[in-house]
C-alpha cells in the first residue's frame, strides 16, 4: 500500500463512519456548530 500511517486512516474512517459521517474529516468534526454537521443528521 506504501502508507506511513495505515493505522491512522482506519481511525478517521472509523470515527467518520461512528458519527455518520462520509466527506466531513475528523479536523470539521472538532468545529462545533457545523452546518455540514446539522445537514447530514437525518
Amino acid at each position: 500500500m506504501g502508507e506511513p500511517e495505515p493505522e491512522s486512516e482506519q481511525i478517521r474512517l472509523k470515527c467518520i463512519r461512528k458519527e455518520g459521517f462520509f466527506t466531513v474529516p475528523p479536523e470539521h468534526r472538532i468545529v462545533p456548530g457545523t452546518p455540514r454537521r446539522t445537514r447530514l443528521l437525518p
